[in-house]
């Protein structure tokens, strides 16, 4: 018998890599993804979906009664239809930081080399005011 082979490319730049149910089957494949990810490397974040926000924003507070519903939030895991997968390289997320902090220094160099030019500006001018006569 021939062994198959699969090819699994998986997004890690931050954007949606699986969509689950929640239900017993998808809570065990994200406990599976849980037990055998590198964690050194890649970060797991889980985003609640619900085709009636509403519904299920109503049904989240009957459980939780000091809960406010906030519509640019996503919907509870607990209530959510399905729980979308986003996985996210950390060294993605340490390459985004090296490139902040190496355009802070190009920033705060263009701020020198801009104080230098009116400086010599200035020397310039205070020259071209002496009289020589």
């Amino acid at each position: 018998m021939k062994e198959e082979k699969y090819n699994l490319t998986v997004p890690t730049d931050g954007s949606q890599a699986f969509t689950v149910p929640n239900n017993a089957a998808g809570k065990a494949f994200i406990e599976l993804l849980r037990a055998f990810i590198n964690r050194k490397h890649y970060t797991i974040r889980m985003r609640g979906r619900h085709s009636n926000r509403n519904a299920a924003f109503k049904k989240y507070q009957k459980k939780h009664p000091g809960w406010l519903p906030n519509y640019d939030r996503d919907v509870p895991l607990e209530v959510a239809e399905t729980i979308a997968i986003y996985l996210e390289a950390d060294w993605e997320r340490k390459r985004q930081a090296e490139l902040y902090v190496k355009e802070c220094e190009v920033t705060r160099l263009e701020g020198r080399v801009y104080n230098a030019r009116q400086i010599f500006r200035n020397i310039i001018e205070e020259v071209n005011q002496i009289d020589l006569t």
